[in-house]
């Protein structure tokens, strides 16, 4: 935008008219995300005459909507932002000129069924304001009794001329742009989109800027998206309209643990059992089907899943729950921000279900993340292969020592006894005869002393 200059021209290009209907979903679902000036900068170039050779000049364009050379170009990226105009600059021979396509709103009703969408709108116009916007527009619809006996569309075409049928059209993309500003982006945050959103709560850009990579962590850590990052940002601004981290962080523990106390019916506890083949994350996880391997599945889900829901998924699937201590665990490592995530699942895979603990300790998990960062593991392939070959060391090692062990045992040199080496002869007649006396004159001694007594 550099270039930009108000004395440059620019033309406008508009082929639908605006009805009642889309006024009505600029000013009830559009303006409170883009603001009066966005608003009627979009209203101004959208009446302009049907005229694409005709241009203008910005300044009469600023006079016309009372805005100021900032102004405009604010109001303009967020039209552009939330896909209703596109901007083109053309560099001609001796000048700059500029196109401005304006593109049809969405009606009311579709962009309340957008689930990103209306999520944004809600944090806006707030949670009653909301809910009676969509009750309006979207009324709960009255079921007809009876059975439904409707033709459908393969009854009208057959299923066979369709598979050979091709679309003549390309579905439009011109919302794409606001999907990806919306939509979890576990890279990078959208600081512009955030700033906005924070708008009416007095952060700066620069205070953002500021607690990039903390938020950045706590973002990954949690699995949450930029709004509902949003969200927990407003809940932990002090008096000066600070963003007070140490608040966030605990809000978000506070809510982590609270919510281990309600049931929740969550398919992700039986998904991470090794017992278990497919998964359902709620987080926007890729789905998994039964046709891939039990190693493909959890590639899956510590690839797809954050930190604190996969630790709370393993310990719902045993019937635990995480600990305070856990929490700061995992807030601790994930601030080292010395292994990716889904390296650091696979170790809470390995403690938790490998090797059965119930409580994972700080220094134990800051060993084996320095350990691990040494050996220069970076995914969740690498750990596991790190895993297998210290297995297939620690058995070798058993191995070796036992073998060791049985070759340096010293051999007992025991001494035989000495009637082991004794002769046995036999005795003569007259001894048999002697020792038969013997044992008689004993026996009666014995009687006699019986007879006694």
């Amino acid at each position: 935008m550099g270039e930009f200059s108000l004395q440059q021209q620019y033309r406008v290009i508009s082929d639908t008219a605006l009805t009642i209907p889309d006024i009505q979903a600029l000013t009830q679902v559009y303006l409170p995300i883009i603001g009066h000036e966005a608003f009627t900068l979009y209203m101004t170039l959208a009446c302009y005459p049907h005229d694409d050779q005709r241009t203008f000049v910005h300044t009469e364009l600023l006079d016309q909507a009372g805005l100021t050379h900032h102004s405009f170009l604010d109001a303009r990226g967020r039209l552009e932002g939330i896909g209703l105009m596109k901007t083109y600059q053309q560099d001609l021979t001796m000048k700059t000129q500029w196109v401005y396509e304006m593109l049809e709103p969405m009606s009311t009703r579709a962009f309340l069924s957008d689930d990103t969408l209306a999520s944004l709108l809600a944090h806006y116009l707030g949670e009653e304001t909301f809910t009676q916007l969509v009750a309006d527009t979207l009324p709960e619809k009255k079921e007809v009794p009876g059975k439904n006996v409707t033709a459908s569309f393969f009854d009208l075409i057959g299923a066979d001329s369709f598979k050979q049928m091709k679309s003549p059209v390309t579905k439009p993309d011109r919302l794409a742009p606001v999907q990806k500003d919306i939509k979890a982006a576990n890279k990078s945050l959208n600081l512009d989109l955030m700033s906005q959103m924070l708008k009416s709560f007095n952060v700066s850009l620069r205070d953002l800027k500021t607690n990039e990579a903390a938020l950045q962590v706590e973002k990954e850590l949690y699995g949450l998206d930029d709004v509902a990052l949003v969200r927990q940002i407003q809940q932990s601004v002090t008096a000066d309209h600070q963003i007070d981290m140490k608040r966030l962080r605990n809000n978000l523990k506070q809510q982590t643990l609270a919510s281990q106390r309600q049931p929740v019916a969550d398919s992700m506890p039986t998904a991470i059992n090794e017992t278990d083949n497919t998964t359902d994350n709620t987080t926007d996880n890729a789905t998994v089907t039964p046709s891939k391997n039990p190693a493909q599945v959890f590639l899956d889900q510590v690839k797809n899943t954050a930190p604190v829901a996969y630790l709370k998924a393993l310990r719902q699937a045993r019937g635990g729950f995480i600990t305070d201590s856990e929490l700061k665990v995992l807030q601790d490592t994930a601030q080292l921000n010395r292994l990716p995530n889904e390296v650091i699942n696979v170790i809470l895979y390995e403690l938790t279900v490998v090797e059965g603990r119930s409580t994972i300790s700080r220094n134990l998990m800051q060993t084996i993340v320095n350990d691990w960062s040494q050996a220069g593991i970076q995914n969740a392939t690498g750990a596991i292969k790190y895993l297998q070959d210290r297995q297939k060391k620690r058995a070798e090692a058993q191995t070796s020592t036992k073998s060791r062990y049985r070759q340096q045992r010293p051999l007992k040199n025991e001494t035989p006894p000495d009637w082991k080496n004794q002769k046995v002869e036999a005795a003569t007649a007259e001894e048999q005869a002697a020792a038969s006396r013997q044992l008689a004159a004993l026996r009666a001694k014995r009687k006699q002393e019986d007879s006694k007594s």
